[in-house]
């Protein structure tokens, strides 16, 4: 059945939250137990997508299980976010992409899992000069795995809130937003979705390693900003 809070939304920046009709199943929260350790979630997550990085002969990214985290400061306040893996190059160990995992399904966690996500995706932009990145259509990666099921999350902050980041200063009345959109889930336990799957996510490393190479070799490449809906 499908949940609730299926992950096909738009999030903003914590002040209004919509969503767009479901395309796919999640898994019924009654009907999967929690999984015994994170940690086999984890190893799992990442082992796909270094294997998968691994078909692409020129590679120039590699992803890690290493818990990054990013310190979000600003004007009167700061926190610090940690991830449980990442997508880095491998000349500066700039990141290029985060992972999050969490032994639960996730219609069973959505409201804390979206902010741990967000609160992750925002220290990754505090914390970044945009350098090195795959083209996506200006959206950052988060690649999440909640139990047996993958989601993917777009996040693009606006002219507005890419600007509030940059200064640190107090939100004021109309700071931005900045917009998440998750796809899935795709389940590691069906053959249909794991194919389809793969082909994203090799799609997304080829390009992460193009940006990669492209920078440290100083090459232009043609710019390619595709619909992300479209090509989901």
């Amino acid at each position: 059945m499908p949940s609730e809070d299926d992950e096909k939304s738009e999030i903003s920046n914590g002040s209004q939250e919509g969503h767009i009709t479901p395309q796919r199943m999640a898994s019924d929260k009654d009907s999967y137990l929690q999984c015994a350790d994170e940690n086999i979630v984890n190893v799992c997550v990442i082992n796909l997508l270094e294997t998968l990085a691994q078909l692409y002969s020129s590679k120039r990214s590699n992803w890690t299980l290493a818990r990054l985290g990013f310190t979000a400061k600003f004007e009167k306040g700061e926190y610090t976010a940690m991830t449980d893996g990442a997508l880095y190059t491998k000349d500066k160990h700039i990141v290029q992409a985060i992972v999050e995992v969490k032994p639960n399904i996730r219609s069973s966690i959505v409201p804390e899992v979206q902010k741990q996500e967000a609160s992750e995706i925002v220290g990754s932009l505090k914390n970044s000069t945009g350098n090195k990145l795959p083209e996506l259509g200006g959206h950052r990666l988060l690649v999440g795995q909640n139990r047996h099921e993958i989601y993917l999350m777009f996040a693009k902050p606006d002219e507005k809130y890419q600007a509030y980041l940059e200064t640190s200063e107090n939100a004021k009345k109309d700071q931005g937003f900045l917009s998440i959109q998750a796809y899935g889930p795709w389940w590691l336990t069906k053959k249909e979705d794991l194919d389809e799957l793969c082909e994203i996510l090799l799609a997304i490393i080829i390009r992460a390693s193009e940006a990669a190479g492209a920078l440290e070799y100083n090459i232009d490449i043609v710019e390619v900003k595709p619909d992300i809906h479209a090509s989901i």
